[in-house]
């Protein structure tokens, strides 16, 4: 779990609640998950525009920063296909428009939404369609809680077989303008969205 406020990384056993570790953090951890394929941990350190790894075997604690030129602010850690993955909410000025996996070795595949509309997305959370569903699809939300001037909107964008080039993306704004938008969960035929600083919910039948 992370320790927002004192920057570190608590790393408990469910089974044993006097086997934990404490990891020093970068301001702020938000997001914590672990891979789906190493079992390592990895952990968003929004403050800080960096990613901390965490091997449990080891007991080792490593950093990463992501590149400026892919943008800022890491958030939004989920499994999903292939990996783990994130978004990048952007700068208090502009969005990134930028996501990423994370591999079973630590390395990243970076995907970017087109120029004139990665502008003004930026990224707080995504989710991915129900394997039942057949269909190579995520759902991406952009939220003005990192700037006011960047969309609330939900975005939709699927994916070549091996989750490695995106084929398609659409963007919805939302009907709730500076709305904050914070969460999304896809459904059976529909997609909701909360809006935080109205606490209302969007719902996008498709």
């Amino acid at each position: 779990m992370s320790l927002k406020d004192g920057n570190q990384v608590l790393v408990i056993s469910h089974i044993d609640e006097g086997d934990f570790t404490l990891h020093d953090a970068l301001p702020q951890p938000i997001f914590v998950a672990v891979h789906p394929e190493s079992g390592e941990i990895y952990v968003s350190q929004d403050r800080s525009s960096s990613i901390l790894r965490i091997d449990r075997e080891a007991g080792t604690a490593t950093q990463f920063s992501v590149p400026p030129e892919r943008g800022a602010t890491p958030v939004g850690l989920v499994p999903g296909p292939g990996g783990l993955w994130f978004v990048l909410l952007g700068s208090p000025r502009s969005g990134a428009g930028t996501f990423g996996r994370i591999g079973a070795g630590g390395g990243i595949t970076w995907f970017a939404l087109t120029p004139h509309e990665g502008e003004k997305i930026g990224l707080l959370h995504l989710a991915f369609d129900p394997a039942s569903s057949g269909q190579r699809g995520a759902w991406l939300i952009s939220s003005s809680i990192g700037s006011p001037d960047v969309l609330n909107a939900l975005v939709r964008v699927t994916f070549d077989e091996g989750y490695t080039t995106l084929e398609s993306e659409s963007v919805c704004i939302l009907p709730t303008p500076a709305c904050m938008a914070h969460r999304v969960l896809p459904l059976r035929t529909s997609v909701v969205v909360t809006e935080m600083m109205t606490s209302t919910v969007a719902q996008l039948s498709y």
